[in-house]
């Protein structure tokens, strides 16, 4: 989970401690951790990194990167 003031986010740019406890809670709690992984086994991926965002509680993939650097 990234946090940004910028829409292109490559890294986390803000020191805002309430965000860092939001980004450890997501990480211990892996909301999201089912459903991507349905998604990556519907499409043949094993391993890679998902880019993708929660709108109205739907994922949004925007890639499957499957040689995540």
């Amino acid at each position: 989970m990234l946090a940004s003031k910028n829409w292109v986010t490559k890294r986390f740019d803000t020191q805002d401690e309430a965000w860092h406890r939001e980004e450890r809670e997501f990480v211990r709690a892996n909301p999201h951790a089912r459903p991507l992984a349905e998604i990556c086994a519907r499409a043949g991926i094993q391993y890679g990194r998902v880019d993708y965002g929660v709108h109205d509680g739907t994922l949004a993939i925007w890639e499957i990167n499957t040689n995540p650097i």
